[in-house]
């Protein structure tokens, strides 16, 4: 709908030529005064240290390993939305009673005895349980990509863009003693991922949900009580405005323009056919308290 009402497709589409276009004239600039004899030296600070970092270097396939048996396994076959015990190993790391159930939808959907997609809960049955600092992650089966390899670098591109993105790996799963080939790995968009995008972390995330827009109420995933989503609501009066002058001031006020047609420029220029901008579909929303401001991202 806000991509709709801001008729971004067409300036998605001009932003990526500008952004091709000026990017060589950018390095240059940049490089050119990286190496001015009259800049000023630089001090480089220590890089942050992130929860889970270590996972999503470039490394040898992690082989994981996860068993379900006994009556978790029946429960699974008979209803593979609801979590799951399970055990999680790593090398020699074993982590006991994960939660796990099976995640996708119409297209990568597997049942758990064929090639099934993965959510990876480690505190759902044992509080403050974490994998490399990790409460969270999904082990998708990657079934529509081939080469396993486009979630890894789009991701990536939304990161170097400045929109928030999850981290991506590819690991060799196990599934019950069933070797199930090369997954890919994707941390979970919890306060985790969050506190590397934003700097307060108390504030809402939601779920766009299967073809969902922001006008029909949306998941919380984690954040306050409260259940009207004001500002959402907010976004969708604002959206909605007559008048374009004030429709695009008071989007500003609420939404994070920048990144937002970031977003939208970079899902036009992925092709991201199953996305916020061409569907709308597999987003998320965060609700930032402090600038007050709502940041899209996939």
């Amino acid at each position: 709908m806000i991509a709709e009402t801001l008729k971004v497709r067409w300036l998605a589409c001009g932003l990526v030529v500008m952004f091709l276009l000026g990017l060589p004239a950018v390095v240059v600039a940049k490089k050119a005064a990286s190496t001015s004899t009259n800049a000023a030296p630089v001090t480089e600070k220590a890089p942050k240290t992130i929860a889970g970092d270590d996972l999503f270097e470039p490394a040898p396939l992690r082989k994981i390993q996860i068993q379900i048996v006994g009556a978790a396994l029946d429960q699974l076959r008979k209803d593979d939305r609801r979590y799951a015990r399970a055990t999680f190993r790593d090398g020699t790391t074993v982590i006991q009673d994960v939660g796990v159930h099976v995640k996708g939808s119409a297209g990568s959907r597997r049942n758990i005895d064929d090639l099934p997609a993965l959510t990876v809960h480690f505190d759902k049955f044992v509080p403050g349980q974490r994998w490399h600092g990790l409460a969270r992650v999904h082990l998708n089966n990657s079934v529509q990509d081939g080469s396993k390899l486009t979630e890894n670098i789009c991701a990536e591109l939304f990161r170097q863009a400045g929109v928030p993105a999850p981290r991506v790996t590819n690991i060799r799963m196990q599934l019950n003693n069933r070797d199930l080939g090369v997954y890919v790995m994707i941390e979970g968009l919890d306060k985790t991922f969050i506190k590397q995008h934003f700097q307060n972390t108390k504030g809402n995330i939601y779920d766009g949900g299967f073809c969902h827009d922001i006008e029909q109420p949306l998941e919380k995933i984690s954040g306050s009580a409260e259940k009207e989503q004001p500002e959402i609501k907010a976004l969708v009066a604002a959206a909605h405005e007559p008048n374009l002058a004030k429709r695009w001031t008071r989007l500003e006020q609420l939404l994070d323009m920048d990144r937002f047609i970031t977003y939208c420029a970079l899902e036009v220029m992925m092709y991201d056919w199953d996305g916020y901008v061409l569907k709308p579909n597999n987003y998320k929303l965060y609700w930032d308290p402090v600038a007050n401001k709502i940041t899209f991202f996939p």
